[in-house]
Order: structure tokens, then sequence, then C-alpha cells
């Protein structure tokens, strides 16, 4: 919850303990580093709305381009992408 709600800002994975649940995984997360810290970042991303117990207020810049970044993405995916060429 605590990363859920921005009072931390960083979540670490121990290679040990993958390997302890799926040894095969650990395996490939060495071998392909990238791949999997995107797989885990992403898998993160996506559960994290389920661990809010609570609004998180903006902290900082950072937040608000992050929100409006995503709001894009979301217009772009329903067709509405609004914004102009260059």
């Amino acid at each position: 919850a605590a990363l859920a709600h921005r009072e931390r800002a960083a979540l670490y994975v121990a290679l040990d303990d993958v390997a302890e649940e799926d040894p095969e995984l650990a395996e490939a997360a060495c071998d392909n580093a990238k791949r999997y810290s995107r797989l885990f970042a992403d898998a993160v991303h996506e559960l994290l709305p389920l661990h809010r117990e609570r609004e998180v207020s903006r902290k900082d810049v950072l937040d608000v381009y992050i929100e409006h970044r995503l709001l894009l993405e979301q217009r772009g995916r329903e067709g509405g992408d609004n914004t102009r060429s260059p």
C-alpha cells in the first residue's frame, strides 16, 4: 500500500525471492533483464490501483506530467487523439 500511496518510490524485486518461487523465471530474468524489468514494471503498474485505499494527492510536477501522459494515451486509444501537428 505504501507504493500505491506514493509513500515509497521504488519496488525492489530480489532475484533470490523469484528463484524460490520459480527458478526458470529467475533464470529467464537473468538472461534478459531488460525485458523482465519491463514485464515486472507493467505488472506493478497494473496492480497498484487495486491497493489504493485513498486518493493520492499530487506531490510534484512529475505526478502531474504522468497523469497528463496517461490521459493522452487513453484519448489516443479511444480514437479521440486531439494533439496538434507541429
